[in-house]
């Protein structure tokens, strides 16, 4: 899963279009988005994916399993679409640029993640030039981003999740 997390504490920017009485009853804390990577090219090389269909596919313009060409475009987009939102929400101003660690941006150190949150961000934060994050070296998993394994439950209703089911 790819995720791009935005973190803004910007409280003072964050008001910028409401009222007297609204500001003064809230106070904008952080945001956080959290997504799945855009358009990816097919998880395998092989041929695996051309026998569901008679139809020819296209030639993809990355290699198997990174993030392709219009799935940076279609983010950058998406980018653009939540910079639309918090902008005429008086969320924060136009162009605006994060000053130390107000906004974060954390991703699957996955090709197709860690573009899918740089592509994001410059269509949210065009003059920001934002830093991604990621954990590891490029194409190992994180695991903030997987799931715990699925442990079947006992058949016998005595899975407490502390005690073993014989």
């Amino acid at each position: 899963m790819a995720a791009a997390a935005i973190m803004a504490a910007v409280s003072a920017l964050a008001q910028t279009k409401r009222s007297d009485d609204f500001r003064a009853r809230y106070e904008l804390k952080e945001v956080v988005v959290m997504s799945r990577h855009n358009i990816r090219s097919p998880l395998s090389s092989g041929a695996a994916y051309q026998r569901v269909t008679p139809h020819e596919w296209f030639k993809w313009s990355s290699p198997g399993s990174q993030l392709s060409l219009r799935g940076g475009v279609l983010e950058t987009e998406m980018g653009q679409f939540f910079r639309k939102w918090v902008v005429d929400a008086g969320l924060l101003p136009d162009n605006y640029r994060p000053a130390g660690d107000e906004v974060l941006f954390y991703a699957n150190s996955r090709q197709r993640t860690f573009a899918t949150a740089k592509y994001f961000s410059a269509g949210f934060l065009p003059f920001a030039n934002v830093e991604i994050t990621h954990k590891y070296e490029e194409d190992k998993m994180d695991s903030v981003f997987t799931l715990p394994p699925h442990r079947p439950r006992c058949p016998h209703g005595r899975d407490d999740g502390r005690i073993r089911c014989h």
